[in-house]
C-alpha cells in the first residue's frame, strides 16, 4: 500500500465508518457535511502536514455524512452496520475512483 493510497483513500474511509457510528439522524449528518465542507475551504491556510492529513479525514467526513443524508431520508431507522457500510462504500468508490482518474493506482 502506498502512502498516497493511505493518505487518499484509506484515512477517509476510517473516519466515514467513525462519522457513522455517531450520526442517526439525517440533520445531524447534513451538519457534519456542512461544517467538513468548511473545513475543506480553510485547507489552504493550513500547515503542510495538518492540510494532507486533517483534509483527508474530513473529506472522508464530508463524504460519508453526504451519504448518510441520502440514506437516512430513505430509511430513518438503519442499524449502525448499515451507516457504517453505507458510508464506507461510498467514501471508497469516490476516493478511489479520484486516485484512478489521476493516473495513480
Amino acid at each position: 500500500m502506498s502512502g498516497l493510497t493511505t493518505a487518499f483513500v484509506l484515512i477517509p474511509c476510517i473516519s466515514a465508518s467513525a462519522v457513522a457510528v455517531v450520526l442517526f439522524d439525517w440533520r445531524l449528518a447534513a451538519a457534519a457535511a456542512c461544517g467538513a465542507l468548511a473545513f475543506l475551504f480553510l485547507a489552504p491556510q493550513l500547515p503542510e502536514i495538518l492540510r494532507i492529513y486533517g483534509s483527508s479525514v474530513m473529506s472522508g467526513v464530508a463524504i460519508g455524512a453526504l451519504a448518510l443524508v441520502a440514506v437516512l431520508l430513505w430509511r430513518p431507522s438503519t442499524s449502525t452496520w448499515s451507516r457504517m457500510s453505507a458510508a464506507l462504500v461510498a467514501t471508497f468508490i469516490v476516493t478511489y475512483g479520484h486516485l484512478i482518474s489521476l493516473g495513480v493506482t
